[in-house]
């Protein structure tokens, strides 16, 4: 086995680590596009097996100024058997101690690919004994490290402690990660990092954004198109390779810049074929670096030159997720258009000019957006309807219970809607659709949690009787999920708590969720994983829970909804998230609440919302896909109607059609 696909730990460990080592010819490619000096002083702050530094070395880097970090001792060792290297540190990249009196003086060159660790895994323990940092030691350490640094002026220190105090806990790693990268680069130093492509389109990303604006050049973001750089971890990637610069005062100052979109695929793809005959100096170089050196026999790339102008306005539409970053230098600037904040995709399909837009976000509509249920538990939570009975239900369990069927009174749960295998072929979901359970304990304890109660909790709860209380004790005697018992799992056993109610404490249990808020009973839901286009589902009342396999949504005006019912199954709002969701391996498009957010659509007047509403209320009641396409089509043309203020729209709407196409055709081929 290749150095460049060599597993060190299981597929499991390595998910839990983030494992997934870069391919040599990656590597390769990263160091020639960066085209650093040899003599630069380079670093991996989290090296793994050292594909990066082989990388290095053999392009001729002086071994004497090569160095290396990584957590992982086994890593380690094998790093250190091919290289030979003598810089190579067993210890963790964000912790001060990792670096020597050389290194706190910065780096000419960070080349390195991040560990790639969900929020929810950095606070878990190790399975394998590497002594994995929590988040908030993370962020501890960080801040200690950045104040090491010498080469790093006050004014610099003084942005990234406040970047490392405000980024969301909700960060994967590459965002300290990235902090520490630039932390430190040299000024005229260049950074050539690989992460996930979420970076472009997470909340969270906005601060790494802001960075990267004011204190870098971007040169080139290397898009691996076809996903086949990490296979194995089904995430889409990208390689960005930017240039430390002085710290830019306002963000203003950037507008013009641009940089260079590379779309790499690793076999024949004829959509990306569309290179000019007469290439530009630096295709040209390109071509050289890319035939020649970097290994991909049958690949076809794409250079476009992308504008800052997009990201800057990003920025400047989160600016509060900063919290009074550099105080009100960059508000003065914030002022921006919304026709800015379009996806550069559908600014090119629909705009041969800067037209002033009459659009709004989603927000500004009274339009909500979220997640829908997480029990913690489903397979304790979830059951499935078998039959009705009056007062009771009688609802089957799942496999880890036998399939049991048990009576239930109605007052415990709750219809909800779990997967998109319950989904109708309508656009409608009713009640009698639905035919999943969850348990809705709030007014009632089992007998025994009862009698060991305080007397506050007693005269606040009736007792469980029966069959229900069976199964809770059941269930708390069944391992699962690593021999855990289902209370004392991570997203369960804050169940068990005291609230206040009327000035007392009272209570609560490890089988009484928390209590349903407007996400958890949305107005319209679609599912987080789409296979083509996303489609928006209308839930005929507030009183179907809608599981987290669901990104939700909630109104304001109710008078609306058969309007907004249109509005989210347009092309619109189909374009616009083909443009911002990320893509997953397989090529299923991952619609967050995150990306729906960002989603902007027109600002409608009455009689707009009068037509789309007639729209949308015949929309529920068509069950031919034909009749659908028609009354979609009908929404599509009056809302680009809108929009682009003329009637006749065809060209756009034949544009924006064949976006949607190549969206899903792209996604397909991965």
């Amino acid at each position: 086995m290749s150095a460049d696909t060599l597993h060190i730990h299981d597929e499991a460990t390595r998910k839990r680590i983030g494992q997934y080592f870069t391919k040599k010819e990656i590597a390769s490619l990263m160091v020639d596009v960066a085209d650093m000096p040899i003599n630069a002083v380079s670093i991996d702050p989290m090296c793994g097996t050292g594909n990066m530094l082989s990388a290095l070395i053999e392009k001729g880097y002086d071994t004497e100024n090569i160095y290396g970090i990584d957590i992982d001792s086994k890593a380690v060792d094998i790093c250190n058997l091919r290289n030979g290297l003598k810089n190579i540190i067993c210890g963790d990249a964000f912790y001060c101690k990792s670096y020597n009196n050389k290194l706190v003086y910065g780096v000419d060159f960070v080349i390195t690919n991040p560990p790639y660790i969900r929020y929810q895994n950095i606070n878990s323990d190790s399975p394998i004994g590497i002594n994995l940092p929590d988040a908030n030691k993370i962020r501890k350490e960080l801040l200690k490290t950045v104040g090491l640094f010498k080469h790093l002026t006050k004014a610099d220190k003084e942005t990234l402690i406040h970047l490392i105090k405000t980024y969301s806990g909700l960060s994967d790693i590459a965002v300290p990660a990235w902090l520490l990268c630039a932390a430190l680069l040299r000024e005229g130093g260049k950074m050539a990092i690989v992460v996930p492509d979420t970076w472009l389109n997470r909340d969270y990303a906005v601060s790494i954004q802001y960075l990267l604006l004011k204190w870098f050049d971007i040169e080139y973001i290397l898009e691996d198109v076809s996903r086949s750089w990490f296979i194995d971890a089904q995430v889409k990637t990208i390689v960005l390779i930017a240039k430390r610069r002085k710290s830019i005062s306002s963000l203003r100052f950037i507008e013009k810049k641009s940089y260079k979109h590379v779309k790499i695929c690793s076999s024949l793809q004829p959509e990306l074929e569309s290179i000019n005959v007469r290439k530009s100096n630096i295709e040209i170089e390109f071509d050289r670096i890319w035939r020649q050196q970097a290994g991909f026999k049958d690949g076809y790339y794409d250079i476009r030159d992308e504008y800052l102008s997009n990201m800057k306005s990003n920025v400047l539409a989160n600016l509060e997720k900063l919290k009074g970053i550099e105080g009100d230098k960059d508000k003065t600037d914030s002022n921006v258009s919304h026709v800015q904040l379009l996806p550069s995709d559908m600014k090119r399909v629909l705009l041969n000019e800067e037209l002033e837009l009459n659009l709004a976000s989603l927000e500004e509509g009274g339009i909500h957006v979220g997640q829908g249920l997480r029990t913690g538990a489903n397979k304790f939570f979830y059951l499935k309807l078998e039959q009705e009975g009056g007062e009771f239900e009688y609802l089957r369990t799942s496999s880890y219970f036998n399939e049991k069927i048990i009576k239930v009174p109605k007052i415990y749960s709750s219809r909800v809607l779990q997967k998109q295998s319950d989904l109708p072929g309508v656009f409608l979901i009713n009640s009698s659709q639905v035919y999943g359970r969850v348990l809705y304990i709030q007014k009632a304890i089992t007998s025994r949690d009862f009698n060991i109660s305080a007397n506050d909790t007693q005269q606040y709860y009736q007792t469980l009787d029966g069959e229900i209380e069976e199964y809770i004790i059941q269930a708390e005697n069944l391992l699962i999920e690593g021999q855990k018992a289902i209370p004392e799992l991570s997203a369960v056993k804050p169940n068990a708590r005291f609230v206040k109610d009327n000035n007392k404490l009272i209570q609560r249990f490890w089988y009484m969720l928390p209590r349903y808020t407007s996400r958890h009973i949305p107005d319209f839901c679609v599912a987080r994983i789409n296979d083509g286009e996303p489609k928006f589902y209308m839930l005929a009342e507030r009183a179907i829970v809608v599981d987290a396999n669901f990104s939700t949504i909630w109104i304001d005006d109710q008078t609306k909804k058969y309007a907004y019912l249109a509005i989210l199954n347009s092309l619109w709002v189909k374009a616009y998230l083909g443009c911002i969701s990320t893509v997953m391996g397989g090529g299923a498009l991952k619609v967050e609440a995150s990306h729906i957010k960002k989603v902007l659509i027109p600002k409608f007047d009455e009689d707009m919302f009068i037509k789309l509403s007639h729209l949308g209320e015949k929309l529920i009641s068509v069950n031919d896909e034909n009749k659908s396409k028609a009354l979609l089509n009908k929404i599509d043309q009056i809302i680009l109607q809108y929009i682009l203020k003329k009637m006749d729209v065809e060209k756009e709407y034949l544009n924006l059609y064949e976006l949607v196409k190549s969206q899903i055709n792209e996604r397909k081929k991965k």
